[in-house]
Order: structure tokens, then sequence, then C-alpha cells
């Protein structure tokens, strides 16, 4: 949670590649979308398969989206922008095994991440409460402070592999953290 532009995207890329592990430039297993009151539970789950509903089932073609077994992250972006209909699907997803694709198939990834621009929760209505309470660490993202956005500007972004893994094992020890919290 926090406002535009701290690097909550950023930050939740950062941790599926060290969820994820490399894979060698192929497929990413990481599935990410940036949700508004547009998105629909198609781009989240993956389209209705034309083939089975000549079968009358209906299952959904998953290659690509959040219910491939492939993904092992998830990634919403501005997840409180979706559609009352798409949070609905959401909440059912992330609470327990789902219908959207095959007879209840749990999402298969290893999580799902979310973020969000800051919301006072009073204001979001009780009908949200629930998706919210899915997500079990939330983490308050601030702009960094002038000489902080200074020093980021003047690092080198092409640093040695043994700092970057550094800094991806602080960033997971910090994680741990506020999960043990």
């Amino acid at each position: 949670v926090g406002p535009a532009g701290v690097g909550k995207s950023a930050l939740a890329k950062r941790l599926a590649r060290l969820l994820c592990g490399d894979d060698g430039g192929r497929a990413s297993p990481f599935f990410e979308r940036q949700l508004s009151r547009f998105t629909t539970p198609e781009e989240i789950l993956g389209p209705l398969s034309v083939s089975a509903l000549a079968r009358d089932v209906q299952e959904r073609s998953t290659d690509g989206f959040l219910l491939d077994p492939a993904v092992r992250v998830g990634f919403l972006d501005e997840v409180l922008r979706g559609s009352p209909a798409l949070l609905n699907v959401l909440l059912e997803l992330l609470a327990a095994p789902v219908d959207h694709a095959r007879p209840r198939q749990a999402a298969p990834g290893a999580c799902v991440m979310a973020a969000a621009s800051p919301f006072d929760q009073s204001e979001l209505g009780p009908e949200l409460a629930p998706l919210l309470d899915r997500f079990i660490v939330r983490v308050q993202m601030d702009p960094l402070p002038p000489d902080a956005r200074r020093q980021l500007l003047n690092d080198n972004p092409f640093a040695a592999a043994a700092e970057t893994r550094a800094l991806d094992a602080s960033l997971t020890q910090s994680c741990l953290a506020e999960l043990a919290t």
C-alpha cells in the first residue's frame, strides 16, 4: 500500500523473481495484471473454452493466466480498482478452491500479491473487508526523502550480481520478519 510512484510494483516483481527463481530465460511463472473497473474475470482467470462450451461444460483456458499451473506468483496491481464482480471472483479465488477453470480447482500459484493506493478501510465498505483479509502481509510504502532519491539516481543501475543478491536476501529477511509479526 502506498501512493503512486513509490515502487509497489517494483517490489512485487522483485519478490516474484525471488519466489520464482531464475528460469533461464524461458516463459516466466509470474502473472501480472493492472486492474480497473473494466477488468473482466477472463483477463485474470482466462477465457472460457469454446470447445468445452460445445460439450456443455464451463471450463477456462488458463494458459498464461492466474490459474495456469505453471504460474507460481500472481500480482494484481491496483487491486481495489477492480469491479465489484471481479473483486467477488478474487474473494472466492483467494479463499478456497474454485470452479472457474476445472471442477473445484484452487489457484495453483505459490502466492498472490497485490498493490493498492492508500485507503481508509472505513471508506471501502464492508464488502471489501474480507478481500483485504486474504492478504496476510501488508507493507506500507512511503515516498523516499529527497536525499535518498538522489542516492538512488546516482547508484549504478548495473550493480554487481553479489550486491543484488545481498539486497534480495535482505528484502526476503524483511518480508519473513513481517510475516512473523
